[in-house]
């Protein structure tokens, strides 16, 4: 059985949460809604890095939506390729582990500060 992509996941636990949007109406044009529509308004969204969608762990983003509305809102949002993580960020360093790779020393030492700043907060 094939693992289930990060997006897929998301989807699954937002219907334990919010249940299923077959229950509920469109909340654009009150027809039966279909799907969970993300609204494309988290400051925080993710992209899936096997399917390349963008999805919220906010569950607070996501609407019942008929499929017309849903297909219609998605079109709206075309995401722009993401830029590949640089080295020197906390996301390169997190790239050099996702490919089982030593991270390089810009990496550590910027994770390094993190941790250090972090912690510094946590202790006042």
């Amino acid at each position: 059985m094939k693992p289930m992509t990060a997006y897929a996941v998301v989807h699954y636990l937002l219907r334990q949460h919010k249940g299923a949007a077959l229950e509920r109406t469109c909340v654009e044009c009150a027809a039966p809604a279909r799907h969970w529509a993300y609204d494309q308004n988290d400051v925080f969204a993710r992209v899936d890095n096997e399917t390349g969608q963008v999805f919220s762990v906010n569950f607070d983003h996501y609407q019942p939506m008929c499929q017309r509305c849903h297909q219609r809102l998605d079109a709206a949002f075309e995401c722009p390729p993401r830029e590949p993580a640089k080295c020197g960020t906390l996301s390169g360093y997190n790239v050099h582990l996702r490919n089982s790779e030593a991270p390089c020393a810009a990496c550590v030492d910027v994770r390094r500060e993190y941790h250090r700043a972090y912690n510094a907060k946590a202790a006042s």
